[in-house]
């Protein structure tokens, strides 16, 4: 062999060598890629997510906020009125009265000393 010929194959050594190389470093980043793209689309989910969140709890804010919220709470929580209003209290009836549940009544069923041991290795 002369020395042309094993530079030759040095170089084309080389070359398959640098070329492996680039192939590797390709697929890990193709492959840093795809972990980017799929944390990105779990961000983007999470961020809808947030945004419906906060676009609910502005409409209860406003809620809150309105002269309608306030006239109910007022009325149904508070128990005021307004004036002029005339309030009316309901009070029940004192001549209708509730039945008590009745309670079930236990009964214990005292067995022999040796039928209760009996009992426990042959089923009745």
């Amino acid at each position: 062999m002369n020395k042309t010929s094993g530079q030759k194959y040095a170089y084309m050594a080389l070359g398959l060598i640098l070329i492996a190389w680039l192939i590797m470093d390709f697929n890990v980043r193709m492959s840093r890629l795809r972990q980017i793209q799929y944390e990105r689309e779990i961000v983007q989910e999470n961020v809808v997510h947030l945004l419906e969140t906060q676009a609910a709890l502005k409409a209860q804010i406003a809620y809150a906020k309105s002269a309608q919220n306030v006239e109910k709470y007022s009325y149904e929580d508070a128990h005021k009125v307004k004036p002029g209003d005339i309030p009316i209290i309901l009070v029940a009836d004192r001549s209708i009265t509730s039945l008590p549940t009745p309670r079930p009544v236990v009964s214990v069923v005292e067995q022999e000393n040796g039928n209760a041991w009996l009992s426990l290795f042959i089923d009745p």
